[in-house]
């Protein structure tokens, strides 16, 4: 694959030989960037924790062997989301639902990356049934260039939602198999 840089990127799904070098790619990433990306901690520990669950699935993006972005999709949705996400008139089911948490490293933002990864991992998803992707966590809505990213990949915003600061609730749908 190839970037809006020119720049020749492989996009793989994560092994257990991943884990420190995922560790050191959220450890060095900015500040800003590290408050953004929240699924788990940044430490080995939370690296294989997170990983070590069945429903969880990590996908690296990497130039030259060294990882530029680390998506986690999660099987289902998450429940501790469930009232918010179904107060928007979603019918939340764990068989068809994923949720999502990507993140590029912040000096490749604005090449592709992260629109390479979501190809690769939408086409991923649609294979195993699911047809519905949620944000994990949705997106801050002082995030611009996110809520861009997401709209132009296809996400739609669901509703809004505080949580240390205005939020949205965003989601990717199959049109194919949605019905509204």
């Amino acid at each position: 694959m190839i970037t809006k840089n020119n720049k020749h990127i492989a996009i793989r799904k994560v092994t257990e030989g991943d884990y420190s070098d995922i560790s050191t790619y959220l450890y060095h990433l900015s500040e800003l960037s590290q408050k953004r990306f929240g699924p788990h901690g940044y430490d080995l520990e939370s690296v294989q924790e997170i990983h070590s669950n069945s429903n969880i699935i990590g996908y690296l993006a990497e130039h030259e062997n060294e990882i530029i972005g680390y998506t986690i999709i999660q099987n289902g949705y998450l429940l501790h989301d469930a009232d918010r996400l179904n107060s928007y008139g979603l019918n939340l089911e764990h068989q068809t639902d994923t949720t999502f948490a990507p993140s590029v490293a912040d000096e490749w933002h604005g090449l592709g990356v992260g629109q390479l990864l979501f190809r690769e991992i939408r086409k991923d998803i649609l294979e195993s049934g699911r047809s519905r992707i949620i944000l994990w966590g949705g997106v801050q809505a002082s995030n611009d260039g996110a809520i861009q990213y997401y709209e132009r990949i296809g996400f739609r915003k669901l509703g809004m939602f505080n949580y240390h600061g205005e939020n949205y609730d965003m989601i990717w749908e199959n049109r194919q198999t949605t019905h509204h």
